[in-house]
Parts: C-alpha cells; structure tokens; sequence
C-alpha cells in the first residue's frame, strides 16, 4: 500500500530545461505539464499525500506547488534524511519515490516503489531497473508523472 508519493521536479515535473528571457531578465523560466495536475488530484482523491521536493531553491516551484494543490513544496540537498526527519524511517516502506539524477539515488534505494522517467540520467535508468522499480515510457515534462500515477494506482 503508497500513502505517501513523493516527486522530484526538475527532469520529473519539468523537462530538465531552463530559460532565459530577454522579457524577464536573470529569471529563469520552466514549463511544466497539465497532464500532472491531473496527477495530483487522482492521487488525492485516492488519500494519498503528494509531495514536491527538490534540490533547488526555487519560487516558481513554489507557485507549482500551490496549483497543482500538492500537500507541501520542500527543498532539500539531502532527500533521503529530509523524509526520514519528517516521516521517520518506517514511512519508507510506503513511499512511492520518482526521480531522475544522481541526488535522487539515496531516497531511490529506500523507498519501497521508486521510479523515473525514460530520460533519466544513465546511472538513474540503471539503478530503477536493477531495483525493480517502474521506467515511464514519457519523458520528463511530458508527462511521466501522470503515467507513473496512474500506474500505481492501477498496482497498489
């Protein structure tokens, strides 16, 4: 049973993009997904608390954060100890984890459902698969966390 999923953003919610306007300069901009608003509300409606953490101090994930109406937006350069400090270690066995690069592989190895979208960094993709953990056939930013929702909640 998941009572707690968790995404990363940057390469999961978004495309792992960035850019710079001549509009708005030195802000960086980022497009993220419908589909995974979406996402949320299924999550949601199932009781399943739904957590943004991220690596990177950012307001426009914060801004994310409060329309996809996820459960709290969270930074932190330690993912696996920041869960443990807010959940404690017996949540781990059921978390549903998504992440995409070599910050996420801590928290990837002890959650109980780990995944990543199909262009994930090379060492992610192969730490997924050798835990037995789910590989979206989208990419991040189009989608993926939609596709990972749905599947789990066809799953568990």
């Amino acid at each position: 049973m998941i009572d707690l999923v968790i995404t990363d953003v940057d390469g999961v919610l978004t495309d792992n993009r960035i850019w710079y306007t001549n509009a708005i300069p030195r802000q960086p901009q980022w497009a993220f997904n419908q589909y995974d608003l979406e996402a949320v509300k299924l999550l949601k409606e199932n009781e399943i608390r739904v957590i943004m953490l991220s690596g990177a101090h950012n307001h426009a994930f914060r801004i994310r954060a409060d329309v996809m109406g996820v459960n709290g937006y969270y930074q932190s350069n330690d993912k696996l100890q920041w869960v443990i400090s807010h959940y404690g270690m017996d949540r781990l066995d059921t978390t549903a984890f998504i992440g995409n690069d070599i910050i996420d592989h801590d928290l990837l190895t002890r959650v109980q459902y780990p995944a990543c979208p199909s262009d994930a960094s090379g060492d992610t993709l192969r730490l997924v698969k050798a835990l037995g953990g789910h590989i979206t056939e989208a990419k991040g930013g189009y989608g993926c966390f939609r596709e990972w929702v749905e599947y789990i909640l066809l799953m568990f």
